[in-house]
């Protein structure tokens, strides 16, 4: 089985949460170079977020059998629960949990942004296990910007089935029921859940997006947009976290 890496973003499917003042943060991967495309500056501030995937990992072949189907969604499910949603992590504690379990590193880069701060973002491969299914991808991002950090958690599949994993998420303890089934303009579809991550209760500043059908990216991405909100700093020059 080939495997190909594409530029590719979620930038559709997570816009779906019109309301998220992620917009205002976090940049929109659709600004990505690809060989031969003339460069430009990228559009911090637009609509669209790009928290998901960069380099996708796309399989070229058969389609998946059933019973690797079950397999790479009960893989793809219990990553997630255990690397996103079983304590609350951060940037730092995810990359050193990945590495401890020798996953291969995708890609890692830092974006700088308009306001000072810096995009961060770490993805790596983690072996289906089934010998001809594509790898899960396991991913990171974080930045802050104001009052306002965003860590981000999730996991790419090329071949997941959208139906499968939302109901294998939807069995977790700390998911449940969806809060929200929506329609991209374009033709991907968004389900949000309110998770409940480490000790802290479900809530919006904890939300699951599952995307699925997006155009020009095959298979489900699922991220949890982990959101703190930090005091302003103290006269000591201290920032402290409300978390």
């Amino acid at each position: 089985m080939e495997i190909k890496r594409l530029s590719a973003t979620n930038d559709d499917a997570l816009s779906a949460d019109s309301g998220s003042d992620l917009a205002t943060i976090l940049p929109p991967l659709s600004n990505t170079l690809t060989p031969g495309q003339p460069k430009t500056e990228p559009s911090y501030m637009g609509k669209r977020i790009g928290i998901a995937v960069l380099f996708l990992v796309v399989a070229q072949g058969q389609s998946v059998s059933s019973t690797a189907q079950v397999n790479i969604t009960s893989l793809a499910t219990s990553l997630f629960d255990t690397y996103c949603l079983s304590r609350v992590s951060t940037f730092e504690d995810l990359g050193k949990r990945a590495t401890d379990a020798h996953y291969e590193v995708a890609m890692e880069r830092s974006i700088p942004m308009p306001n000072g701060a810096v995009f961060r973002q770490k993805n790596w491969l983690v072996p289906s296990g089934t010998g001809t299914s594509a790898p899960i991808m396991l991913t990171s991002s974080d930045v802050t910007n104001g009052s306002l950090h965003v860590f981000g958690c999730g996991i790419y599949g090329p071949e997941l089935d959208g139906t499968a994993s939302e109901s294998a998420l939807s069995n977790l303890s700390r998911l449940g029921h969806p809060v929200k089934h929506a329609q991209v303009p374009g033709g991907s579809s968004v389900v949000t859940w309110l998770a409940r991550v480490g000790e802290r209760e479900p809530s919006v500043d904890s939300e699951v997006l599952l995307s699925r059908d997006t155009p020009g990216m095959p298979g489900v991405s699922v991220n949890l947009i982990f959101k703190s909100h930090l005091r302003e700093p103290s006269t000591a020059g201290q920032d402290k976290t409300n978390q």
